[in-house]
């Protein structure tokens, strides 16, 4: 495998690596769960269409 392959790979894995972190630590500052995101994202979207249907 050639020096540029390594390091494309070894790039990519790093890459991967922050994303994840940064997905990590952004759930662990959200009180909310999943579930809760949810509601309140249908919740939300339900009164922009009652809002733009008038």
């Amino acid at each position: 495998m050639s020096f540029r392959a390594r390091t494309a790979i070894a790039a990519l894995l790093l890459a991967a690596a922050i994303g994840f972190a940064a997905g990590w630590l952004v759930g662990l500052r959200s009180d909310d769960s999943v579930e809760a995101r949810v509601r309140d994202e249908a919740h939300r979207l339900r009164e922009r269409i009652h809002e733009l249907s008038r």
